[in-house]
């Protein structure tokens, strides 16, 4: 049984019908009409809705057989997908800066559920170097861990790798790796980034100070069209300590 609003609602004849909706003691009688406001009941506060599915299963079922199937070969959701932030970051001479990361994040197969499967693929990443001249660069495959500036001279540490042939995409080459957990080193020169050594990284440079994303994308959907501050970095680190091999920005070893 279900309770009608105290402002009353408007019932179309069509679901009605197809579900065996009766009000009042009364049957619908309706058969295939297509709703609309003349084909609607409306429903005054006190009267109860009776649902009676019983010789509708089997019509139910198929249907949500027909939803699955679909959900696996069409597919429910769109297959990338973007979060976008705005992130606070505090460089080691005690300088806050704030830059924007867009990330492409890809479902892996057809899925029922819209984040069981995700894996992020590529991060777009936006800051304004001299506050003059806003720079956006795309990293496929990559995304920041830390971000310096030393001597005038702003510096980048990513992590991730390459995948499906990236690598080869104008613009994407950042070398090859050099330490031993996939952490990568760029440089900006020329109003973009190039790929360096990790030796050449100023020694001043030591631990990340850039948000990793090790949580599920669920929880990172809280994130999506805001800024995560100082604050909400120490308040995920406690949730998602950073692992060995990101503790640390590790040269190679000589």
């Amino acid at each position: 049984m279900i309770p009608i609003p105290t402002n009353g609602c408007w019932l179309p004849l069509f679901p009605a019908a197809t579900l065996g909706i009766g009000w009042d003691g009364h049957t619908c009688l309706a058969r295939n009409i297509v709703p609309s406001t003349k084909n609607c009941l409306f429903l005054k506060e006190g009267d109860v809705v009776r649902v009676s599915v019983g010789k509708f299963l089997p019509l139910l079922l198929m249907s949500v057989v027909a939803l699955m199937v679909f959900a696996k070969t069409v597919g429910l959701y769109p297959r990338y997908f973007y979060l976008e932030w705005d992130e606070e970051v505090r460089l080691h001479d005690g300088r806050l800066i704030v830059v924007h990361l867009k990330r492409r994040y890809e479902r892996l197969g057809k899925q029922f559920l819209p984040y069981s499967s995700v894996v992020r693929r590529d991060t777009e990443f936006g800051f304004n170097p001299d506050n003059k001249n806003y720079n956006v660069q795309l990293f496929r495959g990559f995304s920041p861990m830390f971000l310096g500036c030393y001597d005038n001279v702003w510096y980048m540490v990513l992590y991730g790798g390459y995948y499906s042939g990236s690598r080869n995409l104008p613009g994407q080459d950042w070398g090859e790796l050099e330490g031993p957990y996939g952490q990568w080193a760029v440089m900006f020169e020329g109003g973009r980034w190039r790929p360096i050594s990790m030796t050449r990284l100023p020694s001043v440079f030591q631990e990340p100070n850039m948000l990793l994303t090790y949580g599920e994308v669920e929880e990172l959907l809280g994130f999506d069209g805001g800024v995560i501050s100082l604050e909400d970095k120490r308040s995920w680190l406690k949730k998602h300590p950073l692992v060995y091999s990101d503790v640390k920005l590790t040269r190679p070893n000589l």
